[in-house]
């Protein structure tokens, strides 16, 4: 992970940080430890990997950033935004929950899972006018505005 947080601490290092295009969004309430914020409709890039969460990190990242580097239909420089989101993929089928629920490290504790990783699109963007992607790993999508919590931190 320090190999991915690098990488993109160096891309934002091109220009001013506070300068980097952030997803919009209204603080509908704040409350101590957190605020509660109303996000608008985005267009994100995603990608999905299987591995342990630092190599499936590092394997996404290069996808997407191939694809807003010009590995897209246009040849067109895609600017990067923040944050940069990483999730477990969800699961297609649900399954009920059974008692006891065990855990065990795999590989000294390894983290291996199937993994979602996210750039946000510039505002600027429709589907209609973001480059498509030449890679098939990379899917665009389109997520409504919603509604979430968010905790502000420093580093």
């Amino acid at each position: 992970m320090k190999q991915l947080l690098a990488v993109v601490v160096l891309l934002l290092a091109g220009g001013p940080v506070l300068a980097t295009e952030e997803p919009r969004y209204e603080v509908v309430k704040q409350y101590e430890a957190f605020e509660l914020r109303r996000y608008a409709p985005q267009l994100r890039a995603d990608t999905e990997v299987t591995g342990e969460f630092e190599a499936a990190g590092n394997q996404a990242f290069r996808i997407l950033a191939a694809f807003i580097f010009g590995a897209n239909r246009k040849q067109e420089t895609i600017t990067m935004t923040a944050p940069v989101d990483m999730r477990p993929a969800e699961a297609s089928e649900k399954i009920a929950m059974t008692a006891p629920v065990t855990m065990v490290p795999k590989d000294g504790g390894a983290q291996r899972g199937t993994y979602v990783f996210s750039f946000v699109m510039p505002a600027g963007y429709t589907r209609a006018t973001l480059p498509q992607p030449t890679d098939p790993r990379v899917i665009i999508r389109e997520v409504p505005a919603r509604l979430m919590a968010a905790r502000r931190y420093s580093g």
